[in-house]
């Protein structure tokens, strides 16, 4: 099925320090191969898959006072690049397109009432 992937794997390590209103966390993510474009002539040209991607995201808040709250959060710091392929018949690949999505940098601040 398109978009289906044979594996998921996830993992999350966090720590909460409530003395000082701190949480940190980081996350880890990585899926097999997922089908991305099925060929309208399978037997011209092959599908094209989606190749696993590992991400790590990290994330720290800090509680300011009893309503506010300020984190940042860096999402897929590896910036691994997002490849798709075909997979050919004698089990070589060939890239039917590589980027990179980029890092992702946030900052928030929160009101909490």
């Amino acid at each position: 099925m398109s978009g289906q992937a044979p594996y998921v794997i996830n993992a999350m390590l966090s720590y909460t320090l409530d003395s000082l209103g701190i949480t940190t966390a980081i996350v880890y993510n990585v899926q097999g191969p997922r089908l991305a474009v099925v060929s309208p002539q399978p037997d011209v040209l092959p599908d094209v898959f989606e190749m696993p991607r590992h991400m790590i995201d990290f994330k720290v808040s800090k509680r300011i006072g009893k309503y506010f709250n300020v984190s940042i959060s860096v999402k897929d710091i590896l910036n691994a690049p997002v490849r798709r392929s075909y997979k050919l018949p004698d089990g070589y690949t060939v890239d039917f397109d590589n980027y990179r999505i980029g890092t992702n940098y946030n900052l928030s601040i929160g009101y909490k009432f």
